[in-house]
């Protein structure tokens, strides 16, 4: 929606993101509370921590929030999410945190119970106020993690738009975009990613047909791929496929929806 009314969508930042979507200029900010895994207890624990100032990496995050609220699971999925993106590559990030978490929750555990003396906790308070990030030299994500960690915690592709990398060659194929689909209209040409696959059999001989939902990042629409074109193509029907189809448009029960012709993996261009 915020697509289709131009209105760019800024991803969720462990330092700028409040519980819901809230307004930035012309933007809007992703809220935490959207995320898989990161409950309202979590989000509390978040925003008292920063009470006390900026994060200034994921060492200083994990330092300064309650862990027993912001477990595991939340921290995997903020960082999957892209919230921690101004600190490292997601990846290196997930890494990190296994490296290095044992040994926060061991000195929080000895600071809850009092086990450093008066002045060694005070040195300690010091020591880690902002500790640097040492990431490891590790596989970095690329578009295809990226995609599927926010596919996994917020439910479609955020930060990566596949068709980018194909703007030229779509500038040159396509005839419209999914939002100016209207019934009626034919070999209508048009780029898009594949987010929903669904194969069927028809009952009257048996043969294999789909069902697939295709975005171009600004709408989505339903896409109908009969038995001659489908065993043709069914190679290319892949979550996060990019894709370039041929069709004619339809209204059934009240929905826009492309019937498919002809259709090719943009990633034959490449």
């Amino acid at each position: 929606e915020c697509r289709r009314m131009e209105l760019a969508v800024l991803p969720p930042d462990i330092n700028i993101s409040n519980s819901e979507f809230t307004i930035e200029d012309t933007s809007i900010r992703f809220g935490l509370a959207a995320i898989k895994n990161v409950g309202d207890a979590a989000i509390e624990a978040i925003e008292e921590a920063r009470k006390e100032g900026t994060f200034t990496g994921l060492k200083d995050f994990l330092m300064r929030v309650d862990l027993r609220r912001v477990n595991k699971k939340t921290v995997d999925s903020l960082i999957k999410a892209g919230c921690f993106d101004s600190f490292g590559n997601r990846t290196q990030l997930r890494v990190y945190y296994e490296q290095i978490i044992k040994d926060i929750q061991s000195q929080k555990t000895k600071e809850d119970g009092g086990q450093f003396g008066l002045f060694s906790g005070m040195q300690t308070e010091r020591a880690t106020m902002h500790p640097v990030d040492v990431l490891p030299k590790t596989v970095v994500s690329n578009d295809q993690d990226i995609l599927a960690y926010e596919r996994e915690v917020i439910g479609f592709a955020l930060s990566v738009n596949v068709l980018e990398r194909y703007r030229a060659i779509l500038q040159k194929k396509s005839t419209t975009s999914v939002v100016k689909l209207k019934p009626g209209m034919k070999d209508v040409v048009l780029g898009a990613v594949v987010k929903g696959i669904k194969e069927v059999v028809t009952k009257k001989d048996n043969h294999a047909m789909a069902f697939v939902t295709l975005s171009d990042y600004q709408a989505d629409v339903e896409a109908v791929i009969f038995p001659k074109v489908y065993v043709q193509t069914k190679k290319i029907w892949k979550i996060d496929e990019p894709v370039l189809v041929k069709g004619s448009v339809q209204e059934k029960e009240g929905r826009t929806t492309l019937l498919i012709d002809k259709a090719i993996s943009l990633k034959a261009y490449e």
